[in-house]
This record gives structure tokens, sequence and C-alpha cells, in this order.
């Protein structure tokens, strides 16, 4: 069984080229020997240095490495790491090294764009837990040489640290956090991002985004979520939506990849036979409109709909917080031990004439028991919402991980709530946005969502003790 130990690298002398030198304790507990030629790992780079005790009683927890090793792993004297050994193979692991895989976006070699403060809350979770994590693109991986150009913030103070661009070897584990779909389609990135997952499953976690579609169907296929699952068709057509219609008189078309409630138009019904519809656009506005008959309100997204990129849900009579519709959002996580946990909480109240809660488009985030008081008054139809709430995210992660067959490590769940107090699934997104600042929330709850992906990546690595 490996066991892990956490040291502090430094510089061997210039005249010890080949030695690395480990405590003293090392070599009563893992019967290595004076001399002894061991393997070390740092992500994909193997070295093969002899090993021995280096003459000093205080050297109890460090490493002394000969320059050429300490390059190599592009690593600075001083730095805290963790090493994994595996005494019956003379196997040490130093790290793990986490590469954390997105849209890099750089000017003059500093990392610029939304996510560079999200990155930088990552490698600084990273440093506490002795990790070693870099942020690089599936456009910069140099196979046949087995690295990455990478960017990280060196071992001092990350708050206020430039970035730094440098040669990484090929990581231990990925967490993707490429966050931009085209980006993502990209033949040369879906190439990259396929060859790694060959290489690294299951270390690689967070690896794509949810079809709308495909997550319904996952979730209607099993009996402990499917009572949640609203009812929902794939649209191809006008008469694909009319059953629905005719139902329950209102209706949502969500496009199958769409994000931040882009693209939802909202369909519904009058007595007098009337359609009124509206569209959510890219800047947050919503256009209205009112057709005789359904074809006539559709024809004016034809071009939206063209295809089968959009899916048709039964209306629902959720509650609202002052005239205004709010969904609840909760974000989930795997922890150290690979065990899922409620990272956050909250209600995403939609702006004034808007009828998706997105925070992207103006949504406001509140409380989830002020808003469910407010909205039900009634403390203990609260309760039991939340009751359902609790029972749903323990199930949903559990069904979508055994349905898709792929490692996930974060996901965010989107739950609405009727006026008959029933809990019901909206969405499921693969790439939730963590906020890497807050006003009015917590700081610790803010580091902890960012902590969690560092620990899974860790447990997946196989660091965690």
């Amino acid at each position: 069984m490996p066991h892990v130990e956490t040291v502090t690298i430094d510089l061997a002398s210039a005249s010890q080229r080949d030695t690395l030198f480990v405590p003293k304790s090392w070599f009563n507990s893992y019967q290595l020997r004076e001399g002894q030629l061991t393997s070390w790992r740092f992500g994909s780079h193997v070295a093969s240095p002899s090993i021995s005790i280096f003459p000093s009683s205080s050297a109890k927890s460090v490493l002394y490495a000969p320059d050429s090793l300490l390059s190599a792993w592009m690593l600075t004297p001083n730095t805290t790491v963790n090493v994994k050994i595996d005494p019956k193979r003379s196997l040490f692991e130093v790290g793990p090294l986490i590469g954390i895989l997105a849209h890099v976006r750089n000017k003059s070699g500093d990392l610029t764009g939304k996510q560079e403060p999200v990155f930088r809350r990552l490698l600084a979770a990273a440093k506490r837990y002795n990790a070693v994590a870099y942020v690089f693109s599936p456009t910069d991986v140099e196979w046949a040489k087995g690295r990455c150009k990478g960017y990280w913030l060196g071992t001092h103070p990350i708050s206020n640290q430039k970035w730094e661009e440098r040669y990484f070897p090929l990581p231990d584990v990925i967490y993707d956090q490429i966050v931009s779909r085209s980006f993502d389609k990209r033949d040369d990135v879906q190439q990259t991002k396929s060859r790694f997952y060959k290489l690294l499953a299951p270390r690689y976690f967070n690896q794509g985004f949810f079809d709308k579609w495909q997550t319904f169907e996952w979730l209607k296929s099993d009996r402990r979520s499917v009572p949640y699952v609203p009812e929902t068709a794939k649209y191809g057509k006008v008469s694909d939506m009319l059953p629905l219609l005719s139902k329950f008189q209102t209706v949502y078309l969500k496009p199958i990849h769409g994000t931040h409630g882009v693209g939802i138009i909202k369909v519904s019904k009058g007595n007098t036979g009337d359609v009124t519809h509206q569209l959510k656009r890219r800047n947050g506005k919503v256009i209205e409109g009112v057709s005789k008959t359904v074809h006539q309100a559709l024809s004016r997204y034809s071009n939206r709909l063209r295809g089968s990129r959009y899916i048709v849900q039964r209306g629902l009579r959720l509650l609202s917080y002052h005239g205004r519709p709010f969904d609840i959002r909760v974000l989930l996580q795997r922890d150290l031990a690979g065990v899922w946990k409620r990272a956050k909480i909250f209600a995403r109240v939609a702006p004034e004439g808007d009828f998706a809660s997105n925070l992207t488009t103006g949504g406001e985030a509140l409380a989830a028991r002020h808003v469910l008081s407010a909205a039900t008054k009634d403390e203990k139809a609260v309760k039991r919402i939340m009751h359902m709430v609790h029972q749903i995210i323990k199930t949903i992660p559990v069904v979508i991980e055994e349905q898709s067959d792929q490692t996930l490590g974060e996901m965010g769940v989107d739950l609405g709530v009727d006026d008959h107090f029933h809990v019901w699934i909206i969405e499921v997104n693969a790439k939730p946005w963590k906020s890497p600042t807050t006003e009015h929330g917590s700081e610790a709850v803010v580091v902890r969502s960012f902590e969690r992906p560092i620990e899974y990546a860790i447990h997946l690595a196989g660091f965690g003790r």
C-alpha cells in the first residue's frame, strides 16, 4: 500500500549530480538502502537517481535534489510537495501534478479574461494542499516531448503574483475548465482531449458539456430520479410540441447546448386561442409577441429551431418571489475522499419582466430559505421542500455518473418549486460557474468551492491520505 509524505524540496550541492537525498526516517520505514536506484515520477517525467541520507539531523522532512531534476520538474527550491511512496516497486511519485485544461487567453505571457481569477483561486488551493497545478491549453501540448506549455504562479504569495510561462511534464490528472462550447468543438481541441482521455481515464474529470436531451433521458430512465423530471420531448417540428402545449398551456423550448438561459423560447396558449411567445436574447433582453396560431408563432424562430437543436419541456406553475420567477441552484462537488458534497445552495431570482433566472443576464442570488419563506408563507412547507431538495441532490450525481459513464467532480443543479410545493429538476450543468468573488456571501464558502476540485484531483491521483 503506497504511503504519502509531505516534504520540502531543496537544491543539493552542485557536486551531487546523480544523488537525491531523502530523510533518514524513510530508510527505516520503507526498507531502503544507501545508494539504491529508485524511480521518481513527476507527471509524465521519470528519473532514476540513487538515494542517500543527507548528513544533517535537521533534514527530517526535506528532499535535496540535483538541479537537473528540479529543472526537469519545473520546480524551484523550497517548494513543498507530497510524495507517494510505493516501497515494493521503489517508486516515488511527486505531486500530484494537476493540469487545468482551459481556453487560455494571454497578453504578453500574462493570463487575461474572465477565468483568470478562477485559475488563480484553483492554483492557490493546490498550493495549500502541497500539490502542483498549472493552466494549459489543448493547443499547447507537445506529445513527442511529453510536455505542455503551461502557466503557473510560482512559489510566492499567489494573490499578487504574475503568471509565469513554463514547460511542464504531462499531468497526473486533468480538471477540464474549457467553458467555451465553440472552442471545445474545434477538431484540434477534441483530438487532444480524446488523446488525454485515453491516456488518463478515469483521472480526467468533467470532460465535456451535458446535452440537455441526453441528460433528461438519463434522469427519466432511473426510478430514483424520474419523479422529479418534467415531461420533455425532443423538438424537430411544430407537431412535436403540440401535445405538451395542449396539456399544460405553456411550454419552454430550450437549446440542447444552450447556456445562461439564452435562446429559450416560452410559448403559452391563452383561452382565446392566441399564442404568446417570448425569447431570451444574449444581451439579457426578452422580446415578446402574440400570434394567432402556434405555427405562426414558431415561424418567427424558424432559423433557431431548424434541425434537432432544441428540446420542448412542459411549463411548470412555479413559485415566485415578489412576482419574479426563481429557481434553486445547488453546486455539488466531490471531496478528498471522492464523496459528493453540497458546496453551495442559493435561490436565483429573475429580473423584472424575465422568465429565466440566470445570474449572468441580470438575475439576483439570495438565500434559498429566505426566498422560499417569502414565496410559500409556510415554514412547514419550506422544511418539506428543503427535505425534497436534499433527497434529489443525493440522487442526481449517482444517476448521471451511472448513465453517462463519465468521471465527474462537480455539477450545478437547477431546481424549480411548483405551487403544490413539488420540486422539479430544471437543468443539470457539467461546467457550473463558480464566482471567484463574493459581496454578500461567505468568503469561506467561495474558498471551499475552489478547494474541492483540487481535493478530488488529489483523490483521483491516489494522493489522498
